[in-house]
């Protein structure tokens, strides 16, 4: 497909490249059962390769903006009903939303690994400057449940 719209273009550059000034390339589908991410890539490559089109940056809607924030906010501090209305009806199906907050937990504790302490004292200290008491219960909760 990119070799044959790269041709149509090279051969007809004076007739269709008012047309070409705003293409793209969207692939839309559900990313665990038809994954596009390498199709689109290809893609884009092949048509900013052809320098046929000058890249510009798109600037998301203000709801992307909106969302994205949303997930930041997420990581920082779970919040159910922030999640519930920000994913998917189906997203319980794909990911659990108690997985998803246990990641956000661990996600938090992360800079922690490698870093050494003197004491569990010290350990629990950092852990508790880190995450809410809540948190802290999701990080209880999910030790225990691997635990079995």
């Amino acid at each position: 497909m990119p070799a044959s719209l790269l041709a149509l273009v090279s051969r007809n550059r004076r007739r269709y490249g008012g047309y070409l000034v705003h293409l793209g390339v969207i692939v839309l589908a559900n990313h665990r059962y038809a994954p596009a991410t390498l199709l689109a890539r290809e893609l884009m490559t092949a048509l900013i390769g052809s320098e046929a089109v000058a890249p510009r940056r798109i600037q998301p809607a203000p709801a992307m903006s909106t969302a994205r924030a949303g997930v930041e906010r997420l990581i920082e501090a779970w919040d159910d009903d922030l999640a519930g209305r920000l994913f998917a009806m189906n997203m319980e199906d794909e990911e659990p939303l108690d997985r998803m907050r246990r990641l956000a937990v661990l996600e938090k504790l992360a800079p922690l690994i490698d870093k050494p302490f003197p004491s569990r004292a010290a350990f629990r200290e950092a852990v508790s400057q880190r995450l809410t008491k809540r948190e802290q219960e999701t990080l209880l909760d999910t030790i225990l449940a691997n635990a079995r």
